[in-house]
This record gives C-alpha cells, structure tokens and sequence, in this order.
C-alpha cells in the first residue's frame, strides 16, 4: 500500500513482481525506487509509469543466502547488497569509472545568529525588553536579582464572604447553596467604603444626602471616575456627520458603538482586530455565502482600517452572529425585545 502524505490517504497501490523485503528511492529519480525481496530478487520500479515494457528485474547471486540489506550511493552510480553469508554485491551504472561522494551527508551549521533591533538614543518609546538578555551560566546570577532571604510568597488574600450568605447557606453534598442578599448581577462587585480609626465611616456625599434627607437613589450614589463613565453620544437630525467625536476620542484609533443588542461581542471584535495574523487572513477571505462570520469581520475590519477615529458600527457582523445556531444554543444572543431577559443571560462561556 502507498499513501499520499499530502493528502493523508491511501492511492493507487504500486505493482511488482516480488515480495519487497527492502525498499530505497533513487535520488536521481524522484519517480524510481528499488525493491529487492529476501531471495536476492531486485526490481526498479516507476511508480509514475507502470508498464510491463518498463520492467527491470535482476537477480543478485547471493548463493541462496537471504539479502538482509540495501543501499544506494548519493551519486546514483552504485547500490550495494548486503546478504546474511557477511557479503556485499556491488552494482553499478558505470563500471570503468563509477563516481562517488566521500561527503555524502549534508553538512550541519550552527544556527545563524538573530540581530538584534537597532534603537535610537534618543528613542523613549523602545522597551529595553525588547533585547534579550544571556542566559546565566551555571552558578552566576544577574545583578538584579535579590537574595533568598529578601523573597517571600505572598497570596492574594479572598474578600471575606457575608455573613448572612454562611447563615442562609444550604449545603448539597460539597456544594453551598444560598439566597443572594444583596441583590448584586453577576459578576457586580459593591464599592468598599473607606476605613477610619477603627471603624466605618461614609463619604460626604452620604452624610450631606443624609442630612438634607434626599431620595434614596440619590443617596446611595457613588461617583465613577470620568475616564470610566459609560458614554452616551446624543446625535441630531443630521446623524453621525453632525457630531464631535473629537471631544470622546482624540487618538486615531476607531472605537464601535455599543448601541445595537449584542454590542458585548464589541470587547472582542476589537481584540480579534489588533491580532496581525487574524486580521490578514480575514480581510483576503471571500466566500458567497449569505451570513459568513469571516466575510463580516473582514468587512468590519477593513471599516477600521479606513476610518481614522471615526466610530464603526458591527451591525452587519451581529446580524450575521444572530443567524448561528450554536450561538443560540449556548445563550449568546441577547433579546433587544425584554430589558429582563437580559438580566437573567449566562455569558460565562464567554
């Protein structure tokens, strides 16, 4: 049997006349190949034209010996047969000056060097990193590194869980199970208060709330820092072209609006964009079906590309990823229809 191991797979099985006990290509000829079968019988076979009037088979005079060994010289003037008597036939296209090679395995270089990036001296940007340092030899250490007395392993310590969450808590087996008092979504963690003498004690803004006794809404607001704040661009009559994006995003990279359903696919889409690799292959990737992922992101990306700052927008890319059913096995497609629906969705597969 012959298998094509470009393919992975079994092709055309090659014809001949013995049973092959040896087998040796010829460089010569890609296409040529010697068998030779455990009574001394040799055959070259073309394994690219079969035919019976391409026929070569020898007999090597082994004295009934079993041939246990072959070989064919670099130069493709010489085969050599070895029997189980300790003889060696010698077989060879030229036999008044046969050519050999003394240097017939191929030479080993050490691997070449890597240059190393030239920087600047007045470069500020370059990480030093990105020069590799030499390994320590056996015994050495570098200059930075502290002693062992100086080191210690140290753990991020787990938040304390409630109480009321240990009181309530049911066990099943090795599995607790327990209302959530505070009533927190999913992976919502509350802000901590500051600590002071001792104690607890609120910003105040809370005092101040309540003192003037505002609403409770009111009073149990925390400030987020401006630079995390949830943006909301309020467009006019005239849509995008009458906005300032410059005012939320004065670099030249292009964000995407988180204003259609599903826009939490955006964190990934971005991700997926500054991978050098990915955005190649997708953005030469054609195909003619209607709702291709590939052909999507291809699209999205090129949008990027060519935008300069200006926001995008991946509807085309989610209405393509609504169509998936696997995404809709799995619970990643949001309802825009019920605000509660998605209160209740499981990302974690995410």
């Amino acid at each position: 049997m012959v298998y094509d191991l470009r393919v992975m797979r079994a092709v055309t099985p090659i014809q001949v006349m013995l049973n092959p006990l040896l087998l040796r290509f010829l460089p010569s000829f890609s296409s040529r190949l010697v068998t030779v079968s455990a009574l001394g019988q040799m055959q070259l076979v073309d394994t690219v034209a079969l035919s019976q009037s391409n026929l070569c088979l020898y007999q090597i005079n082994t004295a009934g010996l079993m041939c246990l060994s072959l070989d064919v010289s670099s130069s493709c003037q010489c085969m050599a047969f070895g029997d189980g008597g300790g003889s060696i036939h010698f077989y060879t296209s030229n036999p008044h000056a046969a050519m050999f090679n003394s240097f017939s395995r191929e030479t080993e270089f050490a691997d070449p060097v890597e240059p190393l990036p030239p920087i600047s001296i007045l470069d500020d940007v370059t990480p030093l990193s990105s020069i590799p340092l030499p390994y320590c030899q056996q015994g050495t250490s570098l200059l930075s590194d502290w002693p062992e007395q100086y080191l210690k392993k140290v753990y991020r310590r787990p938040a304390p869980i409630d109480p009321e969450i240990l009181r309530t808590m049911k066990m099943q087996g090795t599995i607790g199970y327990a209302p959530n008092p505070m009533g927190c979504r999913r992976n919502q963690v509350a802000y901590k208060l500051e600590k002071h003498g001792g104690g607890r004690r609120q910003s105040k803004l809370f005092n101040s709330d309540s003192r003037t006794g505002k609403s409770g809404e009111e009073a149990n607001f925390i400030a987020i820092p401006k630079r995390y704040r949830k943006i909301d661009v309020k467009y006019s009559k005239m849509g995008m072209e009458d906005c300032d994006f410059d005012q939320y995003n004065r670099t030249g990279f292009s964000g995407l609006e988180a204003t259609l359903p599903n826009s939490y696919c955006n964190a990934m889409l971005q991700l997926l964009y500054y991978v050098n690799p990915v955005r190649s292959i997708l953005l030469s990737h054609l195909c003619h079906k209607e709702f291709c992922l590939a052909c999507e992101l291809g699209y999205l990306f090129h949008m990027l590309d060519v935008s300069q700052g200006f926001p995008c927008q991946s509807s085309n890319f989610l209405r393509a990823f609504r169509t998936v059913p696997e995404a809709s096995a799995l619970g990643l497609i949001l309802s825009d229809q019920s605000p509660e629906s998605k209160k209740k969705t499981n990302l974690i597969q995410l």
